[in-house]
């Protein structure tokens, strides 16, 4: 599941989604128009740091 979630077509898909719909800074208050600098500058990072959190944390799915 976590593979899905983070491979990049999907990651891509989802970014351009918030992209056009002209999303709104959420917590982080990160604008939309930065998002794109910060992931190809960290998204590798990102993306790992939560496939390193999955395997510590010994979660399965049976579904994937």
């Amino acid at each position: 599941m976590i593979k899905q979630v983070i491979n990049s077509k999907n990651l891509n898909e989802a970014y351009l989604r918030v992209y056009r719909n002209k999303g709104v800074a959420g917590v982080d208050k990160i604008q939309v128009t930065d998002l794109q600098t910060i992931l190809k500058a960290h998204g590798k990072t990102y993306n790992q740091q939560i496939e390193r959190k999955k395997e510590v944390s010994g979660v399965t799915n049976s579904r994937c």
